[in-house]
């Protein structure tokens, strides 16, 4: 048990320098961002499920089987929630309200950084969603698997 928990602490670790990284240019140049706990939501999301989705033999919910369950439930109930996220970011960003908030930086930077927001968000928005359905698919045959056990 002191490795499983070894190994998530380093995992979150890793998770907290990713976000950092994938953050900076936002939380640098753009204070306003209307978005930034939803960003934040979906780069944890995809990192946390595709992790579970791989590496569920070295996770606490290895063999706790109600836990299984009940990570199926809320991940399906995530992704509702990130699917009306990646929406209302949409009709945000097609209404022009990012060119408003960076009138503060350099023209050439602006429309790169503009270009990095929309890119990074959706990519992480789609990506979460995507391993959400994985991890949940992946806890169903995992559940399958431990209650068939023996039986041929």
């Amino acid at each position: 048990m002191n490795n499983k928990l070894t190994l998530e602490l380093v995992w979150w670790v890793v998770t907290a320098v990713i976000l950092s990284v994938v953050m900076m240019p936002i939380w640098t140049d753009f204070f306003q961002f209307k978005f930034q706990w939803t960003n934040v939501a979906f780069v944890l999301c995809f990192i946390t499920f595709t992790r579970y989705g791989f590496l569920l033999k070295h996770t606490f919910l290895a063999h706790w089987e109600y836990g299984k369950i009940a990570f199926v439930l809320c991940t399906l109930m995530i992704v509702g929630i990130l699917g009306v996220q990646i929406q209302d970011f949409n009709v945000w960003y097609d209404n022009g309200d990012p060119n408003v908030l960076l009138i503060s930086v350099k023209e050439t930077k602006r429309e790169g950084l503009l270009q990095y927001i929309k890119t990074e968000f959706l990519f992480f928005a789609v990506a979460s969603i995507i391993s959400a359905f994985f991890l949940s698919g992946r806890l169903l045959f995992s559940i399958w698997r431990l209650r068939n056990r023996g039986r041929a």
